[in-house]
This record gives structure tokens, C-alpha cells and sequence, in this order.
């Protein structure tokens, strides 16, 4: 999950391209590379490893069409930590991106569904928080 803030990083600032070496691409907890790849997002894995914890190196550049997408049921749960920095990488679509299924969010320290919105809209962005997720 630490790799998430660099991956939007890169993929939304201009001439980026950025290398990340031994990413733990556990299928359970990869989903912001799934999600990346169904945004069209420019991302390459190499170098993979097998064993008890899988990894990689990840090639990020800079992505300027991204396509909306609609983020839910099993894919949820593979990102649930990532969702505030997608939302970010969501801004930067062609088109309204929905997160469903995430009431997670609310529960831990902070609503990081209200929290997220909160800090996005205050930059200029529209997000619409919903019960279980955030309208972008």
C-alpha cells in the first residue's frame, strides 16, 4: 500500500516515469494495479517473483486519458486502504468513477469516505460521499 501514493503520483504528474523495485503484489492486496489497468493506466510488472509473498518491480508514466471506472464488490476489499489516494487518481478520468461497497472506510480513526471528499472538494474537485463509497 505504500507504493500506491507513488503510483498515482506518477501516473497523474506530466513526463513522470517511475520505477518502484520489490512491490508485494499479493493478489489479495493488489487491487490498485487491477484498478490502474482498468483505468487504462500506463503500468508494467517485471522482474516477478514467486514464494510466500510475491513481488515485482512496477513502471508507472504518466497516464493523461484515464477512463472512469466503477470500483466494488471483490475488488474492494484488494484496495480498501488505497480508496482515498484512488479517489485522487479518479479526478484525473474522463467521466464519472463511482466506489461502492466500501462502508469499511468509515470505521477506523476517521469516515475517510467524508474525509476524502472533504479534502478533494476543497482542492476544486466534485466528490459526492454515498453511503458506502464516493461518487467522483
Amino acid at each position: 500500500s505504500s507504493a500506491a501514493f507513488f503510483i498515482v503520483a506518477a501516473l497523474i504528474t506530466p513526463e513522470s516515469d517511475v520505477t518502484i523495485h520489490n512491490v508485494g503484489i499479493n493478489p489479495t492486496r493488489s487491487g490498485i494495479i487491477d484498478i490502474v489497468e482498468k483505468m487504462g493506466g500506463n503500468i508494467q510488472l517485471f522482474n516477478q517473483t514467486t514464494g510466500a509473498e510475491p513481488t515485482a518491480s512496477i513502471r508507472i508514466q504518466y497516464t493523461p486519458m484515464l477512463q472512469p471506472i466503477t470500483i466494488e464488490g471483490e475488488l474492494v476489499p484488494k484496495a480498501i486502504d488505497e480508496l482515498p489516494v484512488i479517489a485522487l487518481l479518479c479526478t484525473q478520468a474522463v467521466g464519472t468513477s463511482t466506489i461502492k461497497d466500501a462502508e469499511e472506510l468509515k470505521v477506523k480513526e476517521t469516515n475517510r469516505i467524508d474525509t476524502t471528499a472533504d479534502m478533494l472538494n476543497l482542492l476544486g474537485f466534485e466528490l459526492q460521499p454515498t453511503n458506502d463509497g464516493l461518487i467522483i
